[in-house]
């Protein structure tokens, strides 16, 4: 084969190897760990606890073409299976530094259907550059920038004093 063919075929075979590994991520539902602010998987720690109505996602590597669909049809998923109904879905972004336009247009698919089905959309750990993003495209206007936070733990507690208030205003309409 000769050893340009060769070095070439290794670089092939390597790329593809990484687009491979990098389109399917694995991700985590996250629950709260005891009192803490530490949020961690809920299937590597059962004793973590789940926010109600609340399911916290976070995709454990990079947004990109190759892997958009995948995480929006798993959040689907996630959604439809829950156990309890979903006022919001909190996405945490901190394994995603940068994101392209396929992604930002697969975040605002779900943000349509989430809305749609009367459930909140939340972001947390945006890297500047995601945020960025997120204003020059109009996004941060339509989700409400009072719903990108800094930190899982801030968002949480912004998610369950909103449905505590909104669950107040449903009882006093009953």
């Amino acid at each position: 084969m000769g050893i340009l063919k060769g070095l070439i075929f290794a670089v092939a075979l390597t790329l593809v190897g990484v687009m491979r590994k990098l389109s399917a991520p694995q991700d985590s539902v996250l629950g709260r760990l005891g009192n803490s602010g530490n949020f961690v998987d809920v299937d590597r720690h059962p004793e973590a606890e789940q926010a109600p109505h609340l399911l916290i996602f976070r995709p454990n590597g990079m947004l990109f073409f190759a892997n958009a669909n995948r995480v929006r049809n798993h959040l689907r998923e996630l959604t439809k299976q829950s156990d309890r109904p979903l006022h919001a879905v909190l996405i945490n972004l901190e394994a995603s530094p940068e994101i392209d336009v396929t992604s930002l247009e697969m975040l605002e698919q779900l943000r349509s259907e989430l809305e749609g089905s009367g459930v909140s959309l939340y972001f947390a750990r945006v890297a500047d550059r995601v945020c960025d993003l997120f204003d020059r495209s109009g996004f941060t206007e339509r989700i409400g920038s009072h719903r990108i936070f800094p930190g899982v733990d801030s968002a949480v507690s912004a998610f369950l004093k909103d449905d505590d208030r909104a669950e107040k205003l449903d009882q006093a309409h009953a």
